[in-house]
């Protein structure tokens, strides 16, 4: 199995967080990944993006050419990198918050109103990512969540750290409500066909 993913947004929303921590994760599942990043202005608000390439057996090229898994945080990189994608069954994991504009007749589109939740919940969009970091497990199944849940109690510190978990949590759920959605729409899909 290889499988990639590739995330991008700008500068301050945790796209390089997220790409560690989904890394740190596979790793510890006994599997080969490589994280690469780039910035494309060093200031915060820049462009970044992250892509994460893992695999059963060593990996011969640390790119992620045509991702399985598009993670977009921003309008910027959903116009840069939307069509790096892998045509043949690739999923948008987006923040629906940040990116408003992103559709596809062929592929998934999973919105995520992450960015939306943590100003409503915690007044800040800084959780953001956590909320994305939990969704993105339930929904690529690259990474359980206790390896999830590991990581998140071991990258927060003091008062983050309630506050990360239960962002965490609120990820999975969406996973699972849009995990759930998009298992319907393909049966229903498949009953309306000839």
């Amino acid at each position: 199995m290889k499988k990639s993913l590739k995330l991008g947004g700008y500068g301050g929303q945790g796209v390089i967080t997220l790409a560690t921590m989904i890394s740190e994760c596979v790793i510890g599942m006994g599997k080969e990944v490589v994280q690469t990043q780039a910035y494309v202005a060093i200031a915060r608000g820049g462009s970044v993006f992250a892509e994460v390439v893992i695999s059963d057996e060593k990996i011969d090229y640390p790119r992620a050419i045509s991702p399985d898994y598009m993670v977009l945080l921003s309008e910027d990189a959903a116009k840069a990198y939307k069509k790096q994608i892998n045509k043949n069954g690739g999923v948008y994991i987006i923040d629906s918050t940040t990116v408003t504009k992103l559709k596809s007749k062929k592929l998934a589109v999973h919105k995520v109103p992450a960015a939306q939740i943590s100003k409503e919940k915690w007044d800040t969009p800084k959780y953001a990512n956590m909320i994305l970091f939990g969704a993105i497990s339930v929904l690529t199944g690259l990474y359980t969540r206790e390896a999830a849940e590991s990581s998140v109690a071991q990258k927060s510190s003091g008062k983050n750290l309630p506050i990360n978990q239960q962002a965490l949590a609120k990820g999975f759920e969406i996973g699972e409500t849009l995990k759930a959605a998009r298992a319907e729409e393909v049966k229903q899909a498949a009953e309306a066909s000839p």
